[in-house]
């Protein structure tokens, strides 16, 4: 019994631990036809020369051409900073465009002003990752000069392994690479997916190859490997035979070349955030002397786009810069259609002083779900603080009053949806019980009309020919 309720219990809490502080679905998760996965609107981040500065913002969601088609609205942020300092003040800001979305909105819809007048904009690249912006951790990969901070340096060596599994293991099922090396001196990529552990005190990587996979290479940067062998597997699921394979080409190069072998020349993204972002995406996927990260793989579409630009604030005097972006929400299409949008308030709390927001919706759409508790009005919903706020705006647009959006507090719907398999499983595990119990006790009904038990002595009755 108890294993059972064991088994029970962590269904629910391992699908919430897998969930929760994800953002929207996924494709896998849901049926592209039915779900959109977007991405974050993000506020300007301020990077340098705001120490003197005082802060106000006024934020406006337009969502009143969602009806038309590819269109999911955009939001104006205004920002108005009052120079306080006795000194005129530089003021450098940075406008992240935030992870990709599964559709392409036009680059064009971003647009930076100050009074009135289009501000110049300087294009700057990190590398994006797989999960939703970070302010912290994404500010940090912004670098001017080739990252020194790594593991990784410029003119550290790499050695280039090439094995070919063609004649030696034609149809092989898979390459198991073994090898030893300290991962303060070495760490090994590989030119595929693979799977590492460790066997007998040494490192493994599995890699499974595809019907016309015939080549394999593996890379370690920094020291070369001293000790290492590679074996080709055939019928793995069945008998395994393992077939040595031999180094066909070494190749040594450093790692500056490693890193911008893929580097496309008539390109906006510079060779310092091309370089860095390659060392943040190997940095990402370290594993110990394994790094899970294919190079090859690596390219614009691993980048995240920023806008790097400059204010001049004369002391005792104000700007008004208008920063317009183009929106991007999770589009659920099942039972009418839904808007989920999130938007980055946090870039505020960078600010020293900060003198409130106002934000509206225009929308004539219900307001479903939100973060804040906006009100109504003639042309959709506003939201007003004469303070900092904590935390991110979040809301939910429904395209009709009947859609149901179930919310609880500031419950993510990961979460929901973990209590919600949590519920079921606990009515399913209160049915097995009952069925357990119910057959217990007919099995001791059962044991009872064989014989009964009274004061410790067991009565199994006796036959009709065994003697008194």
């Amino acid at each position: 019994m108890n294993r059972i309720w064991s088994a029970l219990l962590a269904l629910p809490l391992s699908a919430g631990i897998g969930t929760v502080g994800t953002r929207g679905v996924s494709s896998a998760q849901a049926p592209a036809e039915t779900y959109l996965r977007g991405a974050d609107g993000i506020g300007i981040v301020a990077f340098s020369g705001g120490d003197n500065l005082s802060v106000q913002e006024m934020l406006t969601f337009d969502l009143r051409g969602l009806a038309e088609e590819n269109n999911y609205g955009r939001a104006e942020a205004v920002y108005t900073f009052y120079n306080q300092g006795e000194a005129d003040t530089e003021l450098t800001l940075l406008l992240p465009f935030g992870r990709d979305a599964c559709y392409e909105v036009g680059e064009e819809q971003y647009t930076v002003r100050a009074d009135g007048q289009s501000v110049e904009c300087r294009a700057r690249y990190t590398y994006a990752g797989d999960v939703a912006f970070s302010l912290e951790a994404d500010l940090s990969r912004l670098c001017e000069d080739y990252r020194k901070d790594a593991f990784f340096t410029e003119t550290m060596p790499v050695t280039e392994y090439v094995y070919r599994t063609d004649g030696t293991a034609k149809g092989c099922d898979g390459v198991d690479f073994e090898y030893v090396c300290n991962p303060m001196r070495t760490k090994l990529a590989f030119s595929k997916r693979g799977f590492t552990s460790v066997k007998n005190g040494r490192n493994k990587t599995w890699i499974p190859l595809g019907e016309n996979a015939e080549e394999v290479r593996v890379y370690a940067i920094g020291e070369p490997l001293g000790e290492f062998r590679c074996s080709a597997y055939q019928d793995k699921k069945v008998a395994p035979t393992g077939v040595a394979l031999q180094v066909v080409t070494v190749k040594e190069t450093d790692f500056y070349e490693f890193a911008l072998r893929n580097y496309p020349e008539e390109s906006s993204v510079s060779r310092t955030d091309w370089y860095n972002g390659f060392v943040d995406m190997l940095v990402s996927c370290d594993d110990g002397c394994a790094i899970n990260a294919i190079p090859a793989d690596y390219g614009r579409a691993r980048l995240m786009k920023w806008y790097e630009y400059a204010l001049q604030i004369p002391a005792g005097e104000s700007v008004t810069n208008v920063v317009t972006v183009p929106l991007r929400p999770n589009v659920s299409l099942r039972n009418g259609k839904r808007y989920e949008y999130e938007f980055q308030l946090s870039p505020a709390q960078r600010w020293q002083n900060y003198e409130g927001i106002e934000i509206k919706i225009l929308t004539p759409y219900d307001l479903a779900v939100s973060s804040l508790d906006f009100e109504k009005t003639a042309l959709g919903y506003e939201f007003a603080r004469d303070c900092l706020l904590s935390g991110d705006l979040a809301f939910t647009i429904a395209e009709s009053t009947d859609i149901e959006v179930t919310t609880y507090g500031n419950m993510t719907p990961a979460l929901t949806t973990a209590l919600v398999m949590l519920t079921v499983v606990v009515c399913l595990g209160g049915g097995i019980v009952v069925f357990l119990i119910v057959r217990s006790g007919r099995s001791r009904r059962a044991a009872n009309d064989q014989g009964e038990v009274k004061e410790g002595i067991i009565d199994l009755g006796r036959s009709e020919d065994q003697d008194d």
